[in-house]
Parts: C-alpha cells; sequence; structure tokens
C-alpha cells in the first residue's frame, strides 16, 4: 500500500494496512479529467530534492489540500487512488482493487470531496447541488445492506471504467476475482457468478439489473 507523507506529499510503500504508525487518512471523490498519477507525484518527489522545495507545494490542489487537512486532524499519511496506486504495475494495481474495500474500512478518517458542491450549498434543500452530486454515484458505500440492495445501488454507479463498477464492489462482497481490463460490463456478470457461488444470500435472485447484460444470468 502506497501512501503520501501528509506533511511532503512523498510517497512511501507499506507492506498492509493494518497498524499504520501515525495514522492514515483517505479521498473519497470523483475523478477529474487531469489527476496527477503515481509517476507524476514521484517526478516531483525528485524535482524537489534538488532545490529542498516542499513537493506539497506543487502538488494538484485537490492533493496539497487533502495533505493539508489530513495533517491538521492528526495523520501523518494520505490515500488517494489517482496517485497512490502504480497503474503500470498490474500486480500494484490487482492488489489495490482487491484490498480496496480494507484501505477505507481501516483509515482513520475519509474525507468527501464534492468538486460540484459551492461551500455555501443548502445541504438539506430539496434540490440542491449536494443532493444532486456526481459523489453520490460513485465511491464505497456500507456493506450492511443485504445482496439484493447493495446490487441495485451497484447498478446506478459511475465509473472512469466499465470494469471499474465490478473491481471496486470486490471488496464490499468479501470476494476476490481477477482484474481483466478490456472485458467491459461482463466483469459485473463475473462478479455476480462470484457472488451466487460464495454469498449465501438468495436475496441476489430478486435483483434486476438496469441493462439486459446484467440480468442474463439472473433470469
Amino acid at each position: 500500500m502506497w501512501l503520501l507523507n501528509t506533511a511532503r506529499a512523498e510517497l512511501k510503500f507499506f507492506p498492509t494496512p493494518e497498524g499504520i504508525p501515525g495514522g492514515y487518512a483517505i479521498l473519497s471523490h470523483v475523478w477529474d479529467e487531469h489527476e496527477q498519477s503515481f509517476q507524476d507525484i514521484q517526478a516531483l518527489r525528485e524535482r524537489c530534492a534538488k532545490d529542498g522545495t516542499n513537493p506539497r507545494d506543487l502538488a494538484s490542489d485537490k492533493i496539497r489540500n487533502f495533505c493539508i487537512l489530513a495533517e491538521r486532524d492528526g495523520c501523518q499519511w494520505g490515500w488517494d487512488d489517482t496517485c497512490c496506486i502504480d497503474k503500470t504495475s498490474s500486480t500494484d494495481l490487482s492488489e489495490a482493487i482487491t484490498a480496496m474495500y480494507r484501505y477505507y474500512s481501516l483509515a482513520d478518517v475519509c474525507y468527501a470531496y464534492l468538486r460540484d458542491v459551492p461551500t455555501d450549498c443548502d445541504l438539506h434543500a430539496p434540490g440542491s447541488a449536494f443532493r444532486k452530486s456526481r459523489w453520490h454515484q460513485r465511491g464505497i458505500r456500507s456493506s450492511s445492506y443485504c445482496v439484493a440492495a447493495r446490487m441495485a445501488w451497484a447498478a446506478s454507479r459511475e465509473t472512469t471504467r466499465p470494469e471499474d463498477e465490478a473491481y471496486c464492489l470486490m471488496g464490499l462482497f468479501g470476494i476476490f476475482m481477477p482484474p481483466l481490463y478490456g472485458e467491459g460490463e461482463n466483469a459485473f456478470l463475473r462478479l455476480q457468478e462470484e457472488i451466487v457461488r460464495r454469498v449465501d444470500d438468495p436475496s441476489i435472485f430478486a435483483w434486476g439489473g438496469s441493462t439486459a447484460s446484467r440480468t442474463r444470468m439472473l433470469c
């Protein structure tokens, strides 16, 4: 697990998310068009090592403010899926996808960043920007619901890549399947098949997906 040092936005590897010294915060957000990657953060570290600049000062607004907030709240480390996963490494990517739910559940604090909600928004007003935020269609939610309820919620989510809609739910259901980028919506069918095999909850047969491809296995 790669984590950002909140004081300097430098990456460090930890074998597991359990017992991180100094604690870690996690960022839940909607990806923007241009996000700093693992390689970008590493390159920033090398660049700043030459002149003594703090890499955090040159990080994106999102990463910099996340680190500042986490440091203020007493966390020495932070995790953001845009830059804390080396997506050029199939091993690192697979491990992060499989352990994603653990990452969230073991974090000391989770911040939700809603870029499309103004700071003066009335959170309780019907039809408010908060209620319409894209963030509500993303991220990890509670696993306390039955399988059918979780699948119904998952069907309305949005992800950057179609496969991620299924992959990021593996931890939620306590299952594993190898990521196969390029398989598209077939990943969701594989997820359903794994749930049927491993989870003792017949409510999945009461769930109906939003597209024919998703309901094919259950009908």
